[in-house]
């Protein structure tokens, strides 16, 4: 027996932050944004590898086919075209519903469920379900049945069949697996003994449950969101071949976009000019043509984070198929305040200038400048006059 294990496309994502128009895959004249056109092409991709070379003898998707419980009609065609695909070179489909792509109210019904009028497709969305495919049993545990406190049926296991498990969220609770996306947990490690395979879906890395033997996220098929980015990687999805009880899997890659890093970890005491050449220079050494770039800029002035123009970035990655920024300034603490008061001058014109390195909003800054000059000035004149007192009472001592 052979499966395919894939999960988490996210059909219908539109991606984050800067990214080039393109045509969308199979409708001409519609453009969209490069990481949407990249997850559907992904898509059609894993298809293509499934029907002309793998050949499995199922495919299972462990959830989050789209992105949203209510994908766009475009976005609805795109996946019923391309199941219609699997469907019609003989191929049983087993899919599952996830947590981005499951309905909160129940009551508007699951898109989900329209795929299982395509012949030889089997969908699950609410409870725990078994399905059979010849010494094959599937069991189905879609995110509303872990949310709802539901567990595999371990009575319903045969002990001659091959026995699978497709589940979608959280081994274990283990952060790794949350990858910073909200879900139910499953409990894997106890459970995944007894069966031949566990196809598990929302970690978008290919990795396996550590303490298990056939415990495994297939990871998505192309970069979903910036969480996903890792240069060097590609992704792709889980081959499983079974035979009497041993199980052996690999991975088919698809092609994936190039991911590049830029920007630095500690940008304490340089300029906006000078943070803009050390990118360029980066730009100029590894060029973003055609890949997606992310930029993190660490420890910035708080003064220089201000005066930094996010386009002028955007400008030298305007090459980039898509761009995340990220500018963080450091810390301001008392340590360093203190120091500044220390500086010369009177204490009016220090708190001016402290205050005005504030990385807030200006309406802000004017507003604390105001205050605490208006403060200062009555402490001031507050203590000059016990200065005087303090002199006439000496004077009149020394007097008497």
């Amino acid at each position: 027996m052979k499966l395919v294990h894939l999960a988490d496309t996210h059909l219908g994502y539109a991606g984050q932050g800067p990214q080039r128009l393109v045509e969308a895959p199979g409708q001409p004249g519609l453009l969209i944004r490069r990481q949407a056109a990249d997850i559907l092409e992904s898509f059609v991709t894993a298809v293509d590898l499934i029907t002309t070379n793998i050949c499995p003898d199922l495919v299972i998707h462990s959830g989050d086919v789209f992105d949203s419980a209510r994908p766009t009609p475009q976005t609805l065609d795109f996946a019923m075209r391309q199941i219609k695909r699997l469907s019609d070179a003989g191929i049983p489909v087993v899919m599952i519903e996830g947590n981005h792509s499951y309905p909160r109210d129940r009551t508007h019904g699951s898109v989900l469920r329209l795929m299982s009028y395509l012949p030889g497709v089997s969908v699950v969305c609410d409870g725990v379900e078994q399905i059979r495919f010849g010494n094959v049993l599937i069991h189905a545990l879609p995110h509303r049945a872990v949310i709802a406190g539901h567990v595999p049926d371990i009575d319903a296991l045969d002990r001659l069949d091959i026995n699978v498990l497709v589940a979608h969220g959280v081994a274990d609770g283990v952060d790794f697996f949350r990858s910073g996306r909200p879900a139910a947990d499953v409990a894997v490690r106890h459970l995944a003994h007894r069966y031949t395979y566990v196809a598990l879906g929302h970690c978008h890395r290919f990795t396996q449950v550590a303490e298990t033997r056939c415990a495994f996220y297939s990871g998505s098929l192309a970069m979903v969101t910036w969480r996903d980015f890792r240069p060097g990687h590609q992704f792709g999805m889980n081959v499983v071949n079974t035979d009497d009880n041993s199980v052996v899997i690999t991975r088919a890659l698809l092609p994936t976009r190039a991911m590049q890093p830029y920007g630095l970890d500690d940008a304490r005491d340089l300029d906006s000019d000078e943070v803009l050449e050390l990118l360029s220079r980066q730009a100029a050494a590894i060029p973003p043509d055609n890949s997606y770039c992310q930029v993190i800029v660490e420890g910035l002035d708080p003064l220089t984070r201000r005066t930094l123009a996010m386009r002028d970035i955007e400008e030298i990655f305007e090459r980039a198929d898509g761009t995340f920024i990220s500018l963080r300034a450091r810390e301001q603490r008392w340590e360093v305040l203190r120091e500044g008061f220390a500086d010369g001058g009177d204490p009016v014109t220090r708190f001016a200038r402290l205050a005005s390195q504030l990385d807030s909003d200006a309406m802000v800054i004017a507003d604390v400048q105001a205050l605490g000059q208006d403060l200062l000035t009555q402490a001031l004149s507050e203590i000059n006059a016990d200065d005087l007192s303090q002199n006439a009472g000496i004077q009149e001592d020394r007097v008497l």
